[in-house]
């Protein structure tokens, strides 16, 4: 939910107008809602999982769904090169951080 939710306050955050527009502004507020309670999640799941792990899984998949909820939004459906070499890169980190857990 955090890397999607990220793809969504872009938008609203670059608009002009004062601080309390945006606020009352339910095309950000919405977004920011969810994206605060996904925080309150991590914190959640930090009291019960290594910190080291949790954050690398965290961090990884909020990349990876930044990056495809952002295509979405534009209406640009073709992934590029780099971002699939990236996640590749970014998949095996991760797999290389597990094997040390597991």
């Amino acid at each position: 939910m955090w890397g999607i939710t990220n793809a969504f306050l872009e938008g609203p955050a670059k608009r002009e107008g004062s601080f309390f527009d945006m606020v009352l502004d339910i095309s950000f507020i919405l977004p920011f809602g969810i994206n605060q309670l996904c925080s309150v999640g991590l914190n959640l799941i930090l009291g019960r999982i290594e910190i080291s792990l949790a954050l690398t899984i965290v961090n990884c998949v909020c990349f990876i769904f930044t990056y495809l909820s952002q295509k979405v939004l534009q209406g640009d459906y073709k992934l590029e090169k780099r971002f699939m070499i990236g996640t590749v890169l970014v998949v095996a980190g991760l797999w290389i951080a597990l094997q040390d857990k597991f």
